[in-house]
């Protein structure tokens, strides 16, 4: 405008001199004055410019929050922050607004608020970028559980194996739940689920001491049983139970020390298993007593016969004499027979002929019975009747 004064005033002066009276010098003088005063046309009202200056910034600042809102890009901590500080903008941008005394100062209070506004929406990395990123953190969890699980004292192999597994299963799932994701918001969902996924994977078992302490537990139980089972066995006898019955608690001994010695679970089990193998092989039941009985009547039968011929070859006996002493030896034989029978234990049988003949069978009363029937028969055959 105040260049258009001073072409409106050069053109006055000009009009002016080209008048030839003096009228037409005051007619160019009033017409120049008009049009240097419509030159000046003043803009609207300080406070109208002002409020348009500040409808302006809250124009802006809905435009950017409505862009971060529905960026993609961002989670919602970021749209929270960023909205926030678009707010903060917007408001210090009025308050300079409000302090300007002219156009010049309004127009720049707003331009500037304008820019700080447009400022505070900042974009994240693109989602493909937060897939990938999110991708290899779930993949870093998973080679660090699936460690963890493989030094884990307290899980067996098989343990491990499956937990590991579990792990793998669980990164896979996350990863397509990572790629099925369309936000950040999204994206940042799925990682945390999974590796929370991973992580319950691995279940630590019961602390090592905790595992020794059960498996000889179990020794213990498992000596008890066998001791019991030697101490009710009629085929063996008391030597025999005595020894097994040590073998077994010697058995145990050496199981717990190589429990105490292990240092995981599959050493705990491994010892506790080949404990129990040895503490069950300690009992060995002997013959079948049924089958001791028989062999101890078979030996009464031979010792029978053959007494029954020394008897029949006996120079010195009368035929009556022969024929009471054979019946002698057969009723001996038969009350041999019937105490072997009635017999339910076994002992050490004494060396005798028919003794060293059964000692492997360690027979009790069987034998004793057996011993009874031969003194028996001897006696008749040296008994001359």
């Amino acid at each position: 405008q105040t260049q258009a004064v001073a072409d409106a005033a050069t053109k006055a002066k000009n009009n002016i001199d080209q008048a030839t009276t003096a009228d037409g010098v005051n007619d160019a003088q009033a017409t120049g004055i008009t049009d240097i005063d419509n030159q000046h046309v003043p803009g609207a009202a300080v406070d109208d410019q002002k409020q348009a200056a500040k409808d302006a910034i809250d124009k802006e600042a809905a435009k950017v929050t409505e862009d971060i809102k529905n960026d993609p890009t961002l989670s919602q901590a970021d749209k929270d922050k960023q909205t926030q500080a678009v707010a903060d903008a917007a408001t210090k941008a009025k308050n300079n607004i409000d302090q300007a005394t002219n156009n010049d100062q309004i127009t720049s209070a707003e331009n500037a608020g304008i820019t700080d506004i447009d400022n505070q929406h900042v974009p994240g990395a693109a989602v493909d970028d937060q897939k990938q990123t999110a991708k290899d953190a779930i993949d870093k969890e998973a080679a660090k559980v699936t460690e963890d699980i493989k030094n884990d004292p307290t899980l067996s192999q098989a343990d491990k194996d499956k937990q590991t597994q579990a792990v793998a299963d669980a990164a896979t799932k996350a990863k397509n739940n990572i790629d099925q994701a369309t936000t950040a918001d999204g994206v940042n969902d799925a990682q945390a689920t999974g590796i929370t996924d991973i992580d319950n994977q691995h279940v630590p078992g019961a602390a090592v001491d905790d595992q020794k302490q059960t498996a000889k537990d179990a020794i213990d139980k498992e000596a008890a049983k066998v001791t019991e089972d030697i101490k009710n066995d009629p085929t063996l006898s008391q030597a025999d139970k005595d020894k097994q019955t040590q073998a077994v608690a010697d058995a145990a001994t050496k199981a717990k020390e190589s429990i105490d010695q292990a240092t995981n679970n599959d050493q705990i089990t491994s010892a506790e298993n080949a404990g129990i193998t040895d503490i069950d092989n300690q009992h060995v039941p002997g013959a079948a007593v049924d089958d001791q009985k028989q062999t101890a009547k078979d030996a009464i039968d031979k010792e029978s016969a053959k007494v029954t011929e020394d008897i029949k070859n006996d120079p010195t006996l009368s035929q009556a004499d022969k024929d009471k002493q054979t019946q002698a030896v057969a009723d001996a034989a038969t009350k041999a027979k019937n105490n072997i029978d009635q017999a339910t234990t076994i002992s050490e049988l004494p060396h005798t002929n028919v003794g060293s003949q059964l000692s492997q069978n360690k027979i009790n009363a069987i034998l004793i019975a057996l011993i009874i029937g031969l003194i028996s028969l001897v006696k008749i055959k040296k008994n001359k009747y």
